[in-house]
């Protein structure tokens, strides 16, 4: 399995049609490290990751999931070796290592 998906928080929002930019909050660890935290490391950006999914050349393909999500959605994902990083996320995660993402989908543009 490429990933497994508990919800945290149900959001009530819509969900993301195809096409639209999407904000989301992303917490992601590997080996209990934090190595990618958008609140913390993208404070220009309002704490958020904005790309549009299934189209942005995203180095996770498990980001488009968000299509899947409804806005104030919160879930944490485990990510399989085979379907994380290929090339890794130098200089904390290696190549193909399990990593877990917290993701909260915030909100939709457009």
């Amino acid at each position: 399995m490429p990933f497994t998906k508990e919800i945290l928080r149900e959001g009530t929002g819509k969900k993301p049609p195809p096409g639209k930019m999407v904000m989301i909050h992303v917490l992601g660890t590997y080996d209990g490290k934090v190595f990618w935290n958008t609140k913390e490391f993208q404070p220009m950006q309002e704490g958020s990751y904005q790309f549009i999914p299934g189209r942005d050349n995203v180095t996770l393909k498990g980001l488009d999931e968000v299509l899947n999500m409804n806005v104030g959605e919160k879930a944490k994902f485990t990510f399989s070796g085979e379907h994380s990083y290929a090339d890794g996320f130098p200089p904390s995660v290696p190549a193909k290592a399990e990593i877990t993402m917290e993701i909260e989908l915030t909100e939709i543009w457009g």
